[in-house]
This record gives C-alpha cells, sequence and structure tokens, in this order.
C-alpha cells in the first residue's frame, strides 16, 4: 500500500508541476510587461492597478511553491554554501517594497552585518519572503512591519513584527503545522509550515507569538557559521 501511496504522489507531483511550469511562462510575460508600463507611466491610477497585478502574480508564486513542496514526495535538497543573513533579509524586504507602498505599510528594518550561515540561500530567500508576505497580509491597510537582525552568542535571530490584529493565543503552537491557517481566506495553510521545514534544514527554530500589545512576532534563530569556517 505505502509504495502505491508513493506512487500516486509522486504521479501527482509530476502532473502539478508541469501545470505550474506550463501556466508561470505566461505570468512571467504579464509581469515583465507590467514592470514596463510602471516605468513609463506616472499616472498614479495606473501604478496603482500594476502594483495589484504584481502582488497577486507574488501570492501566485507563493502558492505554486507550497503546493510544488506540499506533492513532492521526498523532502527538499538543500544546497551548503556560505550565506549572507543581512544580505538575504535586505534583498527579500526589496521584493515587496512597491507592494508595501501601494497599501501605505511602512517597513522599518535593523539588520546587523556581517552574520553568516551555512545553507540554502534560494529556500532561505523563499522562507523570509513567506515571513514577511504573513506580515504584510496582516495589515489590510496602512501599518508598520519591523524587521530585526541581530547576533545573540552564537545565533543570529530574525524577528518580522506587525502591528496588525494579532493572532488567538492558542494557535501560536499549532500555525506551524500544515494546514493551519488564520485570518487569510482561501489560504492552504502551507506557508509557515514550509518555513518551519526550510529552518528545521538549517537547524535553528522558529515559533509565533502574540505580541504583548497588538501584532504578531515571528522569531527564527539561525546558528552562525564559525569564523575559521568562513576563512
Amino acid at each position: 500500500m505505502g509504495d502505491v501511496d508513493t506512487e500516486q504522489l509522486q504521479l501527482l507531483h509530476k502532473i502539478i508541476s508541469k501545470v505550474i511550469h506550463d501556466m508561470k511562462n505566461p505570468l512571467s510575460g504579464i509581469s515583465g510587461f507590467v514592470q514596463l508600463i510602471e516605468k513609463n507611466t506616472e499616472d498614479e491610477s495606473i501604478l496603482t492597478y500594476c502594483s495589484i497585478i504584481q502582488e497577486s502574480l507574488v501570492k501566485f508564486d507563493g502558492v505554486c511553491s507550497e503546493v510544488t513542496w506540499a506533492t513532492a514526495p521526498e523532502p527538499l535538497r538543500f544546497t551548503h554554501e556560505k550565506v549572507c543573513l543581512s544580505e538575504v533579509v535586505n534583498e527579500t524586504i526589496q521584493e515587496f517594497v512597491d507592494i508595501m507602498k501601494s497599501r501605505s505599510i511602512e517597513v522599518v528594518s535593523s539588520l546587523e552585518e556581517d552574520l553568516y550561515c551555512f545553507g540554502d540561500r534560494i529556500n532561505l530567500l523563499k522562507a523570509i519572503s513567506k515571513v514577511i508576505g504573513n506580515a504584510k497580509d496582516a495589515l489590510s491597510e496602512g501599518g508598520t512591519i519591523a524587521v530585526n537582525l541581530k547576533n545573540e552568542g552564537h545565533q543570529a535571530v530574525l524577528t518580522v513584527s506587525d502591528d496588525g490584529p494579532g493572532i488567538p493565543g492558542e494557535l501560536e503552537e499549532t500555525l506551524l503545522k500544515p494546514f493551519v491557517s488564520y485570518g487569510k481566506k482561501g489560504s492552504l495553510g502551507l506557508g509557515l509550515s514550509f518555513v518551519k521545514n526550510v529552518i528545521d534544514a538549517h537547524k535553528g527554530t522558529v515559533s509565533v507569538e502574540k505580541d504583548a500589545e497588538m501584532g504578531t512576532n515571528v522569531i527564527i534563530h539561525f546558528p552562525l557559521a564559525i569564523k575559521e569556517e568562513l576563512l
């Protein structure tokens, strides 16, 4: 029975991957044309529509990643390379600049430099992007997202906080499990479980906490690379 289930999962994964690949090609073209329009117009209404389109494309790409990961018959394979965490976090923040601006969301960041870990840069980008994207979705219009990266002992600590409505305390432990979501209509509930999978693979930890006053904090701990290993 287990073999049959594995074969079915492999077939499902293959079909889904093919469909997603075929859908992404025209959507990449749409994204390119939208960027071209943005560069050649100063009309605020057109720029607003362009931002909405780009945000929808980003969400679609996120869902594709979640579905592909969830149906994969084998665990994700991770590369092992030197990664500058401040560069990865800053690159992720830049992806959201236009979307945040269109929704009057302020992103305040404090990133300590020269913090390195060994891991998979691409999957770390995806994981951090999902965390910041969740913070954005928690803010209907306006608000602040704080992104902080600092060294604590032999660990780098990344904290992403929003001043949205927050989450019920009883969900703090379950939000990292697959198919659990809160406040997002139509969500598959796979985003934070993907984040946990990536961080676990990097021998780190991730937790979700309701802020004492308002909003939500997502806290990620990474083991830092030893200086001698970076030489």
